[in-house]
């Protein structure tokens, strides 16, 4: 990573990723780590493998992956750029339960699927993913639910439709 040379608007991501002494990433070190650091690494430890061995498998399937992230923060947005999202993603999440069979896909990679929707008929992500979601995480943060799930004793100036 330290030998990585990148551009001065990219966010260097932490020295020693992984470790407990690193804390919680942001976002946008989540993204420089597993888009540029990581394939430069798995690339150049795993590429010249056979294409049988379970790293090869297991590189390819993760670049699936960094195609789709990096199409999600393209600048500009067509159909035929939302499609191909789709195909990596797609063919990301099959290689998962393929490459790690008893795996339990969750509900965010559920969720990714329903993106190129989004994509189409708003544009780039840039245009609408941030404010408005970072602030309505902002306002639940802030709800105190004493530590309990049901809304009905909690104290806030939300509250749930009636039946």
């Amino acid at each position: 990573m330290r030998k990585t040379s990148l551009p001065t608007w990219i966010t260097r991501a932490p020295k020693n990723v992984g470790s407990s002494k690193v804390g919680k990433l942001s976002a946008d070190q989540w993204r420089v780590t597993c888009t540029i650091h990581l394939p430069v690494t798995l690339i150049r430890l795993w590429a010249k493998k056979r294409p049988d061995t379970r790293e090869y498998k297991l590189l390819l399937n993760f670049l699936e992956l960094v195609q789709a992230a990096h199409l999600s923060h393209s600048r500009i947005m067509t159909s035929d750029i939302a499609d191909q999202f789709q195909t990596h993603l797609h063919r990301y999440l099959t290689g998962l339960q393929q490459l790690f069979p008893n795996i339990t896909l969750t509900p965010y990679q559920h969720l990714c699927l329903h993106l190129p929707f989004f994509f189409k008929y708003f544009g780039p992500t840039h245009s609408w993913r941030c404010f408005a979601f970072e602030r309505c995480n902002y306002v639940l943060q802030r709800i105190n639910t004493n530590s309990r799930f049901d809304y009905r004793n909690t104290t806030h100036r939300f509250h749930a439709p009636a039946h």
